[in-house]
């Protein structure tokens, strides 16, 4: 499997991911899925994907709300910035439910801070 979406971004967390298959890669990818999840503290109810997708269309809505907020002076970056890690969490969960592991992957990688040192030794844990 390849992962250009994540490439250009983060090569080496794409590196690593390339090297695995099958169920070392389902794990890898559920790791890095619900270490997202967990960082942002979300708990979610459903895991179906028409769920997900409006949940992530309305903390998507949430978040460029507060995004213009904060540019206006009238919330703090850093509630936008949890805003845009949740719904980046869950939309890392919707790909990844949907067979899309590339862009589940790199979704949750946002959701953790694009932390990609972090997100390699996550997938290297035993």
């Amino acid at each position: 499997m390849t992962f250009s979406q994540l490439t250009v971004q983060f090569p080496h967390l794409a590196a690593e991911l390339g090297q695995l298959s099958g169920p070392e890669l389902d794990e890898a990818v559920r790791r890095v899925v619900e270490e997202g999840l967990s960082a942002t503290g979300l708990q979610l109810t459903s895991r179906s994907p028409k769920d997900l997708e409006r949940l992530v269309w309305s903390l998507d809505d949430e978040a460029w709300g507060l995004q213009e907020k904060a540019e206006a002076g009238q919330a703090s970056l850093a509630l936008y910035n949890l805003a845009f890690r949740k719904a980046r969490a869950v939309s890392g969960l919707l790909e990844m439910v949907e067979g899309r592991y590339g862009p589940a992957v790199y979704e949750s990688v946002q959701a953790l801070n694009a932390d990609e040192d972090a997100v390699v030794q996550l997938i290297k844990a035993p």
